[in-house]
């Protein structure tokens, strides 16, 4: 695979949820993003520019990065926080 087409996050899920027609509901995975602080059972793998392969994306790792995003005043690309009182 072409090094530009290899995805940085990777996500693994024992099984998906799908609707009455096969199909992934991804909106939920998308607010969910890679969040492993708001949702720790979440296995994430995930890869910075170079690299050639993945590792676990640890609370520690995903703090490290969040302070590099807040730094560069881009924590916002991390996903949106749930609003309060839950989802709608």
């Amino acid at each position: 695979m072409d090094p530009k087409w290899m995805p940085d996050f990777i996500r693994i899920e024992a099984r998906l949820t799908t609707t009455e027609t096969d199909k992934v509901p991804v909106r939920a995975y998308k607010r969910e993003h890679f969040n492993v602080e708001r949702t720790p059972r979440m296995r994430v793998y995930y890869r910075l520019r170079g690299d050639e392969t993945f590792r676990p994306l640890t609370p520690a790792a995903y703090g490290a990065m969040k302070d590099s995003f807040q730094r560069n005043g881009r924590e916002a690309l991390l996903g949106a926080e749930e609003p309060a009182g839950g989802s709608p």
